[in-house]
């Protein structure tokens, strides 16, 4: 007896089919040829010289497959052109403020004409700064008996004689 397939089956295989050909047809791979891609060499002075020539194969969604290889490009750590895919701007580095470890040697003088000696860093000679001299800590504002006051543009500062 001659019996039909029956349909459920057959309409199980053909959506399988369909939903693995759309999943397929989701990526592009596209070819990119070694030549096109960052030179990394540890020695810069030497010309660059493919080992292979084989094309590198690369699976890129389809949507926005340029937006994928800049975000690939700019993620390695061996590009050379990585600020050129960069969103922002590399920053450059701040240099570090000198250290000082100012110590308050004593004072000369009295009233007006007082005079400060301090020591910035240990092995240094001391200096003599008047009240208003510029120092390294900012300006220095007033001088009692065993304390120093500095204004400058992270605000106030105090040394103590002990």
């Amino acid at each position: 007896m001659n019996r039909a397939w029956p349909l459920t089956p057959l309409l199980l295989i053909a959506i399988s089919v369909l939903i693995a050909g759309a999943g397929n047809l989701m990526y592009v791979r596209p070819v990119i040829a070694p030549a096109a891609l960052p030179v990394v060499s540890s020695n810069s002075s030497q010309p660059h010289q493919p080992a292979d020539e084989t094309p590198l194969l690369i699976i890129v969604p389809r949507g926005d497959s340029g937006e994928s290889m800049r975000n690939v490009l700019a993620r390695s750590p061996f590009s050379p052109a990585r600020a050129a895919f960069s969103r922002y701007a590399p920053s450059e580095p701040v240099p570090a403020e000198p250290q000082y470890n100012p110590e308050f040697v004593g004072l000369l003088g009295k009233g007006d004409t007082v005079r400060a000696m301090i020591t910035w860093n240990p092995g240094e000679p001391a200096q003599v700064h008047a009240i208003g001299d510029p120092t390294p800590w900012g300006e220095l504002v007033s001088a009692s008996s065993n304390e120093l006051l500095f204004e400058g543009p992270a605000g106030e500062k105090l040394l103590k004689l002990f």
